[in-house]
């Protein structure tokens, strides 16, 4: 009988035991469970708070995009309006005159075609230099290889010269040389352009 109480109290011991470590293994179970659930409460209010701020992170790039293309729009605009008076500063100069009078007797058909004279030559090429300053230098930074002669150029063609006006400003009698020299400066234009 003895060995039966033993056997009894092993028994209910061995399932009392294995009763708190299922209750252990639940209790370890449910506090896992709850951390988990925790985490992802965390993770997902993290989550929200970041997207908020992407949101409003977004919201401020688009206002600094717009406030950038107003910026451009406002750069282009005084770039045209400074264009346009220092067409209209070399077009009110002397030298200007000089040469519009030239092209009329070029044009009025005159065998003695005149041009500028040297003197008159370097006079436009400072006025051209003082008020082209900013466009030839960066022609000069984007094309290297280009001469004094072909930012002269350029630039009267941007002034609204053509190729017979600027004929006259080189001190040439017909408009052959002025296309042979377009055609070399185009050559180093391709040649030299410096990638930006």
């Amino acid at each position: 009988m003895g060995i039966g109480v033993i056997l009894i109290f092993a028994l209910i011991f061995g399932f009392q035991y294995r009763l708190n470590r299922k209750k252990r293994q639940q209790q370890i179970y449910e506090q896992r469970l709850k951390q988990t659930q925790e985490k992802i409460t965390l993770l997902q209010a993290t989550i929200e708070a970041n997207e908020e701020l992407l949101g409003l992170l977004q919201k401020e790039k688009l206002q600094y995009v717009s406030e950038a293309d107003k910026l451009e729009v406002s750069i282009r605009k005084f770039r045209e309006e400074k264009k346009t008076l220092q067409e209209w500063l070399f077009h009110e100069s002397d030298v200007f005159k000089k040469v519009q009078s030239l092209r009329k007797q070029w044009m009025g058909g005159n065998k003695e075609q005149k041009v500028m004279t040297h003197a008159d030559r370097e006079k436009l090429r400072e006025i051209i230099s003082d008020i082209f300053a900013e466009r030839m230098k960066e022609l000069r930074q984007f094309y290297p290889r280009l001469t004094e002669d072909d930012l002269f150029l350029l630039c009267l063609q941007e002034a609204g010269f053509d190729s017979q006006s600027i004929a006259i400003c080189f001190g040439y009698g017909d408009t052959h040389t002025i296309n042979q020299r377009k055609s070399r400066m185009k050559g180093r234009m391709e040649a030299s352009k410096v990638q930006v």
